[in-house]
């Protein structure tokens, strides 16, 4: 790999997948090697999904605890 697709991101790739798919394994198995380097998963997609969604919201906590 040039140093030069580094920077025009000629080598990039994202991996999305569900979660519990073992997508946790996945990054530790590809960040061993020294080439290749992972981020911590990250939950950026969260929000603008949750947007999309227009029937089916639930509460991410316990009423009990709205209460409190």
């Amino acid at each position: 790999m040039s140093p030069r697709s580094e920077f025009r991101g000629e080598s990039l790739v994202f991996i999305l997948s569900q979660h519990r798919s073992g997508s946790t394994l996945l990054q530790q198995v590809l960040g061993g090697h020294s080439q290749i380097l992972t981020d911590a998963e990250s939950f950026v997609m969260l929000h603008p999904l949750y947007a999309l969604k227009t029937t089916g919201f639930r509460a991410e906590y316990q009423e009990w605890e709205a209460r409190v």
